[in-house]
């Protein structure tokens, strides 16, 4: 299952986005490992909905892989439970 996910990752979803330019998709439709999920999913809305979130949301109890805000978080790689994240998080 891994090879496929980074298949699909790494290979497969850049081949199509190099088909379709500034290209979207749902976010149940996407690659949950999507490096650039917050333009690939949210585009230009992704600043908006990420104030609101702060705005309602201040400790970011609220959380999914793809999520508004979920870059403030990562799972450890141990066990999955999650972890405030290490990186500067900002727009």
């Amino acid at each position: 299952m891994l090879e496929n996910q980074v298949l699909m990752t790494d290979v497969l979803i850049p081949k199509l986005a190099a088909l379709t330019p500034n290209g979207s998709c749902y976010l149940n439709e996407g690659d949950f490992r999507q490096p650039d999920f917050q333009h690939v999913f949210y585009g230009s809305n992704y600043g908006p909905l990420l104030d609101v979130k702060n705005k309602y949301d201040p400790n970011h109890v609220f959380w999914a892989t793809t999520a508004v805000g979920s870059e403030y978080w990562e799972p450890y790689p141990a066990d999955g439970r999650l972890c405030r994240a290490n990186t500067a998080v900002g727009r």
